[in-house]
């Protein structure tokens, strides 16, 4: 169990770290305007991932943890 757990979280943390459409934006955004711009750029990404996970969470809580009867 902890092998598959170490594989998952190799696997997690390579996929976080590629590059795709948000680093590049992020890249741009601190060259073109700076250091300060490109942390709000990276908080407000942050902000809006946690807000999709919390609701996906949500709604597989309403579907799937429901009370028992």
């Amino acid at each position: 169990m902890s092998s598959a757990i170490l594989e998952g979280a190799l696997l997690g943390f390579t996929l976080a770290f590629l590059g795709g459409p948000t680093f590049v934006g992020l890249v741009q955004t601190s060259i073109h305007y700076g250091t300060l711009p490109g942390i709000q750029f990276s908080i407000g990404v942050l902000l809006s991932d946690i807000t999709l996970i919390a609701l996906g969470y949500l709604g597989l809580l309403q579907l799937f943890g429901g009370e028992t009867r």
